[in-house]
């Protein structure tokens, strides 16, 4: 499938006057760096464009084309923020991606299939939404998808189980859950359901801080 293209206008002005009038006339400041990039750059890009980038699954970690100018990058959004109130898009990042150089990116997790316990009634619990992971910018993922209609209640799929395309690699390893399944909260047990997911939360982010692979 052909990258989508984002044209961009090189900005050489900065500041917050520069930046209302760059958003009031439809734009999105922006700064690109990363890649072989000798140091970033600022841009200006279209709002319109921008948005309707990030508004398809995983959006924000498809490569696209930035054309600034006779130059083309290929690039990803790093992070962009939104006003907090009217939600309008109001700075973007851009990594610019090298095809040789590794990338460290957070992937969403999809769940496929459904199984006994859950048509009983067990609830299963998302630990983790996205899960981060390192490949070359050809092998980004768009997707994680875990397969869970073998799982059983009190089951735990841990990142060291799932399955990953080729050249794709966690970021953490062992004790790192993702996925939980739990028998269906009642209102006797309520309190004891909820500090269970805690504790198996709480533990992952404590040691997935030393699992670090190189």
């Amino acid at each position: 499938m052909e990258k989508m293209r984002i044209d961009a206008t090189l900005r050489v002005d900065s500041g917050k006057g520069v930046a209302r009038t760059l958003r009031r006339a439809g734009q999105v400041p922006g700064t690109a760096y990363g890649g072989k990039l000798e140091k970033a750059f600022s841009v200006a890009v279209s709002r319109h464009e921008m948005a309707a980038l990030l508004r398809k699954p995983a959006g924000n970690i498809t490569p696209f084309d930035l054309a600034v100018g006779d130059t083309t990058y290929s690039t990803i959004v790093r992070d962009y923020q939104v006003h907090p109130v009217s939600r309008v898009l109001m700075h973007c990042d851009f990594l610019v991606l090298d095809d040789e150089m590794p990338v460290t990116i957070d992937v969403p997790v999809r769940i496929e299939g459904r199984s006994k316990d859950q048509e009983a009634g067990a609830r299963l619990v998302l630990v983790r939404r996205e899960v981060a992971v390192r490949c070359l910018p050809g092998a980004i993922p768009s997707e994680l998808v875990v397969e869970v209609s073998k799982m059983v209640i009190g089951d735990v799929i841990y990142v060291d189980q799932m399955d990953f395309p080729d050249g794709v690699k966690p970021v953490f390893t062992t004790r790192y859950p993702v996925l939980v399944l739990k028998k269906a909260r009642a209102a006797t047990d309520e309190d004891d359901e909820g500090g269970e997911g805690e504790g198996v939360a709480d533990e992952a982010g404590d040691e997935a801080e030393e699992e670090k692979t190189e």
